[in-house]
């Protein structure tokens, strides 16, 4: 990541220790879910229901992507829960809905886009959520349900590992889990925000598990070194 002027560090530093005073004055953070979206105004909901386009929806297309994923997947899933949830991670189109019980991951997300807009940060109370639970006692694909399923996904691969990943599962007719909006982050503050967290340890590289992105940043740190004797 190119450096920034250390006045934009600072006002990201600011930012976390603000949103870290938040969750210290509340309650929710005990048990709290978190998730981080980069424009301010929308309610969390699954991808798949947001633009009613295709979307992962029946234990047919399940098994066809079980099939294509085992291919180049380091990972087999152990069972059709963690299929969906690998299904989700890797940007196939389901009725997930992901969360982190990582606060400073949800801040990341709120600040990777749009940065000419407001970002927030959104917290789940997920006591008394129906919990997914070994071996499967429920249809996946059930349209009728009353209320999501709350799916611990933090070790189901590696990337949800270290996205502290916790996911919820929704159908169209059901009662909306009890969310709030938690903290808001100015668009002017995103950049130095992003900036300030990986001084934690929190980036595309880390989040993402992809060595890839860390090669890329690498270059873009060589490209904007002032000192580089091949810039």
């Amino acid at each position: 990541m190119v450096e920034l002027p250390l006045p934009l560090i600072s006002g990201g530093l600011q930012t976390i220790a603000d949103f870290l005073t938040t969750l210290a004055s509340s309650r929710e953070i005990i048990g709290g879910l978190f998730r981080g979206h980069t424009e301010i105004g929308h309610r969390p909901l699954p991808k798949a229901f947001r633009d009613r386009g295709s979307h992962l929806r029946t234990a047919e297309q399940l098994e066809l992507w079980k099939k294509f994923i085992s291919r180049v997947s380091p990972v087999r899933p152990a069972n059709d829960m963690e299929y969906l949830v690998l299904a989700q991670h890797y940007g196939v189109v389901t009725a997930l809905l992901d969360w982190t019980s990582n606060p400073l991951v949800a801040m990341f997300f709120s600040c990777s886009g749009n940065q000419d807009v407001d970002g927030v940060i959104w917290g789940l109370r997920s006591f008394f959520m129906n919990e997914f639970r070994e071996p499967i006692d429920f249809d996946l694909f059930e349209e009728t349900r009353d209320a999501p399923i709350l799916v611990d996904a933090g070790a189901m691969n590696p990337r949800s590992k270290i996205q502290h990943s916790m996911m919820t599962l929704h159908t169209l007719n059901e009662t909306e889990p009890n969310m709030w909006e938690v903290f808001t982050i100015p668009a002017a503050r995103k950049i130095g925000t992003l900036h300030a967290l990986e001084r934690f340890g929190i980036n595309a590289e880390s989040i993402f598990d992809d060595p890839a992105l860390a090669a890329k940043s690498f270059q873009e740190g060589i490209l904007s070194d002032p000192f580089d004797p091949f810039g």
